[in-house]
């Protein structure tokens, strides 16, 4: 936290808040994948089978790799002292 004051430890806890429940987001979207499943490979309307989940979650996982490659370079050459 910083030593400027009042206003500026209010801000900062808001970020922190806000940094906290996009992890938990985050989680809960990784969880419910795991989670329903099996409840879809089961569903006959779905028409999924167990190679095109499979292709699913390994798309969400590169999608989920690469945003995190992105995002932590830009942080370390934006933010920071």
């Amino acid at each position: 936290m910083s030593s400027l004051g009042a206003p500026n430890l209010a801000w900062e806890m808001r970020i922190v808040v806000s940094m906290c429940l996009g992890y938990g987001m985050l989680m809960l979207c990784r969880t419910v994948v795991g989670v329903a499943g099996p409840a879809m490979l089961a569903d006959p309307t779905l028409t999924l089978d167990t190679a095109t989940f499979g292709a699913i979650l390994g798309w969400g996982t590169a999608g989920n790799l690469t945003g995190k490659l992105t995002t932590g370079v830009l942080a370390d050459r934006l933010g920071g002292s």
